[in-house]
C-alpha cells in the first residue's frame, strides 16, 4: 500500500508561519485532504503536540510528531517519534539548550480549539548547543527518526555549512532538489523531496509517497509503525555518482 505523507508541518508556533496554522486547522485539512501519514514539525519545539495528538485522534489521521532541531552548526534536522509523549518531553528537554528571546516576538503554543495557551519565551529560530551527532544519539536513544532536512539549501543545511552532506546515522535525508542527490551524497540514503508545510492550503499537496506493502501503518498500541515507516524509506534509496546497486548499504558509514 502507498500512502501520502506530509513529514515537514509547521504550525502556528513556528516563526514565519501562518496564524491559521493551528492544530485544528491542520488536522481538519489532512482530513479533508485525504493525507495517510502526518507529522508536525515546528521550528525547535513540540509545545504543540497535545493538541495535534487530540485532533488527529479525533479525526483519525495517523500521526507521528517531533520537531525541526536546529542544531549548534546551523544545520536544520527533522526528528520524529511516534509517541507524543516521548516527542514532548524530548521538546521540553530541547528547551534547556537554546537560548532566551530579545525581542517580544510571540511564539505562542495553543489547544485544540485554537486557543493561546502560552508564548515561548526561548529563541525558536536560533542555534542550540547540540551537535548534529549529539542530535542524532538522543533521538535514536528515544526511539525516534531523524532526517536531515533540506540538505541542499542555501541555508541552514549541510551544503550551507560544511559545503558537502555529512555521512552519519541519518534514516534519510530531505533534498530540495532530487536530482542533485546522485552528486552530492556520499553513500546510499533514502531520499526525501522536501516539502515543508507553512500554509492551510499547502497541506496534503506536496506529500511524501511511501510504499508500506503489507506493514500495518497503525500498531495495536495505536502508534504508528516506525518499523513500517522505516522499510517505505529503503525503497526510497539513492546511490552516489559511481556506485553500483551490487554495494553493500551497510557500508556507508564507514
Amino acid at each position: 500500500m502507498v500512502i501520502s505523507a506530509d513529514l515537514h508541518l509547521h504550525s502556528c508556533l513556528s516563526p514565519g508561519t501562518s496564524l491559521d496554522m493551528h492544530p485544528q486547522n491542520l488536522a481538519m485539512a489532512l482530513l479533508r485532504n485525504k493525507v495517510n501519514l502526518a507529522c508536525l514539525t515546528d521550528y525547535n519545539s513540540t509545545m504543540n503536540v497535545p493538541a495535534f495528538y487530540m485532533l488527529c485522534k479525533k479525526y483519525n489521521v495517523p500521526s507521528l510528531y517531533g520537531m525541526e532541531a536546529q542544531t549548534a552548526e546551523c544545520v536544520h534536522a527533522l526528528v520524529l517519534f511516534n509517541n507524543p509523549v516521548t516527542a514532548f518531553e524530548f521538546g521540553l528537554e530541547w528547551q534547556r539548550h537554546l537560548f532566551f528571546i530579545n525581542d517580544k516576538t510571540e511564539q505562542i503554543y495553543v489547544n485544540e480549539k485554537g486557543e493561546m495557551l502560552g508564548s515561548i519565551e526561548k529563541n525558536l529560530l536560533c542555534n542550540s548547543d547540540v551537535s548534529i551527532f549529539e542530535l542524532a544519539s538522543m533521538v535514536h536513544e528515544h526511539s525516534g527518526l531523524i532526517i536531515p532536512s533540506r540538505v541542499d539549501s542555501k541555508n541552514f543545511s549541510f551544503m550551507s555549512q560544511f559545503e558537502k552532506i555529512l555521512r552519519g546515522p541519518w534514516d534519510a535525508l530531505e533534498f530540495e532538489n532530487i536530482k542533485d542527490a546522485p552528486k552530492l551524497l556520499p553513500c546510499p540514503y533514502p531520499v526525501l523531496k522536501a516539502s515543508p508545510v507553512d500554509f492551510i492550503t499547502d497541506v496534503g499537496f506536496h506529500s511524501v509517497k511511501l510504499d508500506i506493502e503489507n506493514e500495518e501503518l497503525v500498531t495495536s498500541e495505536s502508534l504508528v509503525n516506525l518499523l513500517a515507516i522505516q522499510k517505505a524509506f529503503e525503497k526510497l534509496v539513492i546511490l552516489p555518482e559511481g556506485l553500483s546497486s551490487s554495494d553493500s548499504l551497510n557500508s556507508q558509514y564507514a
